[in-house]
């Protein structure tokens, strides 16, 4: 496995701000964030997936703090 191509779950919090596991959850159900590319503890998401939903002109970070 090539390392450095995921974020991890800790990851994806620190970029879009959010505070807990539970606002992972949520914005998976919502259709915000998509399915992680690697189940497990921690999820990883692809680098570029995150990457191009950050530099998206009309993406929001949607904090929940």
């Amino acid at each position: 496995m090539v390392n450095g191509i995921y974020y991890t779950t800790a990851d994806v919090k620190r970029i879009f701000g959010w505070s807990s596991n539970n606002t992972i959850h949520l914005k998976r159900a919502s259709g915000f964030l998509p399915p992680p590319d690697l189940e497990g503890r921690p999820n990883k998401w692809l680098k570029s997936k995150i990457d191009a939903m950050v530099s998206a002109p009309n993406s929001t970070q949607n904090n929940d703090s």
